[in-house]
């Protein structure tokens, strides 16, 4: 196997893993954060947005705001990943792409 294709491998990988996180990244709702028990979910969404606090509705909004962006990034840095593994594979798939063109125009 050719360098690339495992460099290729490893980017799609990573950008499929960094696109699930950035779906998973969002701001709970104050009545979801407050029945949780554990506190957990509370300490996690403190480790973002340190000012935030469920009770308070003028703290929601610049959390969401943090939270919107880190999705944002981790979606930008996750499609770019996975659309530079695909390109590691460019040769090959137009390799394939023609291979089915010729069948088809038989």
């Amino acid at each position: 196997m050719k360098f690339t294709k495992i460099i290729g491998v490893i980017l799609i990988g990573v950008g499929v893993w960094a696109i699930n996180v950035s779906f998973q990244t969002y701001l709970l709702n104050a009545e979801d954060l407050l029945q949780d028990e554990t506190g957990k979910m509370l300490e996690s969404v403190k480790n973002f947005c340190p000012y935030y606090d469920p009770n308070d509705k003028d703290t929601f909004e610049p959390c969401q705001r943090a939270f919107d962006t880190m999705r944002t990034t981790w979606n930008i840095v996750g499609t770019g990943l996975f659309v530079g593994g695909i390109l590691s594979y460019y040769k090959w798939l137009l390799q394939l792409l023609e291979i089915i063109r010729d069948r088809l125009l038989r």
